[in-house]
């Protein structure tokens, strides 16, 4: 009897340390993004430092940088992830626009044509669209040249323009047939593939190329 006293009195006290360390345990610290009138809420992310090779020099460089981070929350309904849904949300193609990627980056057609003849890769991502099909937000993260490893290319000029342009072509048009769950519309993340496309800028023209 008393060593079985002893053994619920050990796990009673294991339990209570259990908890005690869950209860200090460190909450994720989140941060508030208002974009387009609209109140997310975003973990906060966490800045990394890397050691690249220059492809063309073989200098190696140190490169500090911070992973943009997906919202999780918008005016306080959760933000879905494609691998949550049976039903996730479908770009609305036609002749016009065959993939989100050709139908952004062709609408970018005179801002990119601007650069230096080269190989470009340009990145959108978290898109987020809502129960009505409309996306609500985006995330940019510059342009980089095919092979070069330093910051992105953008000045702050080209910057403005790419950000107007996107909002012209992304919110608030009817883009997506909105993610569904239990047969109703709800706010998801749109899984774009931005890296697989490149701009090749020749001579001022543009030509968009699947890798």
């Amino acid at each position: 009897m008393m060593c079985q006293f002893r053994s619920f009195l050990t796990l009673v006290l294991l339990l209570t340390a259990a908890t005690c360390v869950a209860q200090k345990a460190p909450r994720p610290k989140n941060e508030f993004v208002v974009m387009h009138g609209r109140k997310f809420v975003v973990p906060v992310p966490k800045t990394d430092t890397i050691i690249l090779v220059d492809p063309i020099t073989g200098e190696e460089l140190t490169k500090t940088y911070t992973q943009t981070i997906c919202p999780t929350y918008v005016d306080r309904k959760k933000v879905y992830q494609p691998t949550e849904l049976s039903e996730p949300a479908k770009f609305r193609k036609d002749s016009a626009k065959p993939t989100l990627e050709e139908y952004v980056l062709n609408g970018l057609n005179t801002t990119l044509s601007t650069l230096p003849d080269g190989e470009y890769i340009m990145n959108v991502k978290h898109i987020i669209v809502d129960a009505k099909g409309r996306v609500i937000y985006y995330s940019w993260e510059g342009i980089k040249k095919v092979g070069y490893y330093k910051e992105d290319i953008a000045d702050t000029a080209m910057t403005a323009a790419i950000v107007d342009s996107l909002d012209e072509l992304l919110i608030n048009e009817h883009l997506f047939d909105a993610a569904k769950k239990d047969f109703t519309g709800i706010v998801s993340v749109f899984p774009a593939k931005f890296e697989q496309y490149v701009a090749i800028i020749k001579e001022h023209a543009v030509t968009i190329r699947k890798k």
